[in-house]
């Protein structure tokens, strides 16, 4: 399903585009007027628009070059209807301001729903890839777990028009990281909304995503929330001791997620998660880098005082041993001054001992 706006002055073709994309479950709009077509673009961002060429007031090439100024909906391909085939000229000068392709009014139902399919499918594309650099970006700015799961959660809900959003990481079965947007609950319901949803992920796999059904709403909704949550999508994602669940919701279960979305959240899913998880990691990281240093900070204190208290009773005894070979004392005997030479000795030994333990612990 599609976003597709519809610009055409003329009634009879409103009604039979808007009917035809209607029937093939695409969601639509139609406006009369350049200026209302422009004005429902920017507010509404279609996925695509069928723009006629021409028209009152503002034609259509004045239309899609007002389109491709404006950063907001510059992306958005725009197809142009016109009533005759278009010429070469038309063709040039379309393409030169930013159109995608063009139809005649009188293009067949199975033309019209494989143009738009084609427009719809490079919408898409060029959403993913916009998503993932804007992610991609957001998650470089933030070390933090935390930080980098409060910049994730906003865009998620931007990506897939979600009303709410919300981001839990477990780490070695402890929650560690959770972060949620756009739910007018408490925190414990948010939480037990997110404990059903990993609930249906038995099989933890690596990375997988999908949209639960009515009856699965049924089991995860908590009470609280059955009026903001009409349809979830969601992401479980492994990545080495840790689990990340990305939920999306929606008010209106009909403008919401299909499943050619499930690979984009799988992928932004994944990205976060892998981010987080390097986060967590460092964090770890430079918690024990600063345990060490101060391990390292005790331990050469405790050597200092070890060198103060070992050091200073045996350089007294090599002290007085020297005062008393000085014979300050007085002569000594024979067996005297050997008994010294064996204490100076056992003495000097010990020292060098000591030292030698010192040395190694540096």
């Amino acid at each position: 399903m599609a976003r597709i706006l519809v610009v055409d002055d003329q009634k009879i073709s409103r009604l039979t585009l808007t009917g035809i994309l209607g029937d093939a479950d695409h969601e639509v709009r139609a406006e009369a007027t350049g200026a209302e077509g422009i004005d429902a673009a920017r507010r509404w961002l279609p996925d695509v628009v069928i723009l006629d060429v021409h028209m009152p007031e503002m034609d259509g090439f004045e239309v899609v070059e007002r389109l491709k100024q404006d950063p907001v909906t510059e992306s958005i391909p725009v197809v142009f209807l016109t009533g005759d085939p278009p010429t070469d000229e038309l063709i040039v000068r379309g393409l030169d301001l930013g159109a995608f392709d063009f139809l005649s009014k009188g293009c067949s139902k199975a033309e019209l729903l494989a143009r738009v399919g084609v427009m719809n499918r490079i919408k898409r594309g060029h959403d993913e890839l916009s998503a993932i650099a804007r992610i991609s970006d957001a998650l470089l700015r933030s070390v933090e777990p935390e930080a980098l799961a409060r910049e994730f959660v906003p865009e998620a809900r931007a990506v897939f028009r979600a009303d709410g959003a919300a981001l839990a990481v477990e780490r070695q079965g402890q929650s560690t990281v959770l972060v949620h947007d756009g739910f007018d609950a408490d925190e414990e319901v948010v939480v037990e909304m997110l404990a059903a949803v990993g609930d249906e992920f038995p099989d933890h796999e690596a990375a997988s995503a999908m949209i639960l059904g009515p009856e699965a709403l049924r089991r995860v909704v908590p009470a609280p929330l059955r009026d903001q949550v009409a349809s979830v999508g969601v992401a479980c994602v492994n990545s080495g001791p840790s689990t990340a669940l990305v939920v999306v919701t929606a008010r209106d279960a009909g403008d919401f997620m299909d499943e050619m979305d499930r690979p984009l959240l799988r992928n932004l899913s994944s990205q976060a998660a892998i981010a987080i998880e390097h986060a967590l990691l460092n964090r770890r990281a430079r918690r024990q880098a600063r345990e060490l240093e101060r391990a390292m900070t005790e331990r050469s204190r405790f050597f200092a005082s070890l060198s103060h208290e070992l050091r200073t009773p045996i350089n007294a005894v090599i002290g007085y041993n020297h005062l008393l070979q000085e014979k300050i004392f007085g002569e000594l005997s024979g067996a005297q001054q050997e008994a010294l030479d064996k204490a100076n000795r056992s003495a000097q030994h010990l020292l060098e001992l000591v030292d030698d333990i010192l040395d190694s612990s540096k």
